[in-house]
């Protein structure tokens, strides 16, 4: 399951995960062509657990409407996202989704603590490799911004700095370090990006089933 949360950040697409690049792909081209297909019904509901949950805040209001004697339910559609959130992986593992939330939220924690070791050792060991320790910075501010957002939100192009992460796709190193010394930083960076990559996984495996 890892290995596929891997491969599909590296594409921006998972099986299961309805709202990735392939979908947008299909999007455009309806668009293009005026039609009305089923990307853009899927794209019109959203993510489908952001809509469970709407429509049973929906539930609870219209139910204490009527107990105060307010029987009148013709405004429920104001309950309704005009732009509702799609289901991408961007979505799916930003913690603000209500599919997946304590999951989506370890992810961000997890993380935030091993890029941070990761970019401690390389900066410690291949002070010359800026693009690696770059990398793994921008991975760390995307979760940070992320764990302090009000709403948890994560933005697509917060992702794009996220992926190379899951991925285990960063800049290689570059200094002039003996080999062996080179490989042993390199497994310790990838152990701690696998760590990143598992918790990830949890949190898709679980969108899904929900």
């Amino acid at each position: 399951v890892t290995t596929k949360t891997i491969l599909g950040a590296r594409a921006r697409q998972q099986t299961g995960v309805p709202h990735g690049a392939h979908h947008r792909r299909i999007l455009e081209g309806e668009r293009k062509r005026g039609m009305r297909g089923p990307a853009t019904r899927s794209a019109f509901w959203g993510c489908r657990a952001c809509k469970a949950a709407r429509d049973e805040a929906t539930k609870e209001a219209r139910e204490a409407r009527r107990r105060r004697g307010e029987l009148k339910d013709w405004d429920d559609w104001k309950q309704e996202d005009s732009e509702p959130p799609q289901a991408s992986l961007a979505h799916v593992l930003s913690g603000s989704c209500a599919g997946n939330k304590e999951e989506a939220r370890h992810f961000m924690r997890k993380l935030d603590k091993h890029t941070e070791r990761a970019t401690a050792r390389v900066e410690r060991e291949a002070p010359e490799s800026k693009d690696t320790a770059t990398s793994l910075k921008r991975a760390r501010a995307a979760s940070l911004k992320a764990i302090g957002s009000r709403f948890g939100a994560l933005a697509e192009e917060e992702y794009d700095k996220i992926a190379p992460v899951i991925a285990c796709t960063l800049p290689a190193l570059t200094d002039s370090i003996p080999e062996r010394k080179r490989g042993e930083l390199a497994g310790e960076v990838t152990s701690e990006l696998q760590v990143v990559g598992k918790a990830a996984s949890i949190a898709v495996q679980t969108w899904v089933r929900n």
